[in-house]
């Protein structure tokens, strides 16, 4: 059968029920019915066992009444506390001293504009390493891009020379700007203007180097620039593409 205060299914021999401590009547008890919604925000206990405010009530409302015997059976079925302890317990309890717990009602829905957890407050390993990237490619345009050694005298040029060291700061400002966003398709495209620029300006090296002449080629070598510039712009491409968003 089930309580008619709670719902509850209980036992048919029970005199009392185990949720709410109602005293069960014997009719009209063979459909549940649908108790009602409560929004409570705190928690009974005796001893370390939780029971509903409506059982300590009822406890409370049995020991007002000198009613100590039922008062033990019901803590008995709400506790499982033999005899004895039960009968402690009403002897040194006080009506309405129970230990209460005030607790957060989590059933209520979060607000809207509430903060996300994890990466959304803030950069994503996909968005770091693109930053570092395309910091790369604005350091090729600055540091030397090429060195000649000649006779104990070494000549450095960086792609800034040319002018085309200004066009690597601007791609790697766009590239930081758009990883911050998250644009794929930008900073996919800035990689692949950086590379661009790596792969010209290794063609113009190689037109103005005579191919007969292999000590020039001898006395150039790549510097930090070069390095920063295809490392740089393969980095973008590859972050942008292989790593997943949320990472």
């Amino acid at each position: 059968m089930y309580c008619s205060n709670c719902g509850t299914k209980i036992e048919d021999q029970a005199n009392f029920c185990t949720n709410c401590g109602q005293r069960v009547v014997m009719a009209n008890n063979s459909t549940a019915p649908h108790p009602s919604k409560s929004n409570t925000t705190e928690r009974f206990y005796l001893g370390s066992k939780e029971i509903p405010k409506e059982t300590c009530d009822r406890i409370d409302s049995l020991i007002t009444q000198d009613d100590f015997d039922n008062a033990t059976d019901l803590v008995m079925q709400v506790t499982g506390l033999s005899r004895s302890e039960a009968e402690s317990f009403i002897e040194s309890h006080e009506v309405g001293s129970w230990n209460v717990h005030t607790i957060r009602d989590t059933s209520t829905p979060p607000e809207k504009n509430a903060p996300r957890s994890g990466n959304s407050q803030g950069l994503s390993t996909k968005k770091i390493l693109c930053i570092i990237a395309s910091a790369l490619i604005g350091l090729s345009g600055l540091l030397p891009y090429v060195t000649v050694s000649f006779l104990g005298t070494t000549i450095s040029k960086s792609l800034l020379d040319g002018g085309d060291g200004y066009f690597l700061i601007g791609i790697a400002i766009i590239g930081i700007i758009f990883s911050v966003k998250g644009s794929k398709i930008a900073t996919i495209l800035a990689g692949a203007a950086a590379l661009g620029i790596f792969f010209l300006e290794n063609s113009t090296i190689s037109k103005n180097l005579d191919t007969g002449n292999e000590l020039a080629r001898q006395m150039l070598r790549n510097g930090a620039g070069y390095y920063c510039l295809i490392i740089g712009a393969i980095a973008l491409i590859v972050c942008s593409v292989l790593i997943p968003n949320d990472r």
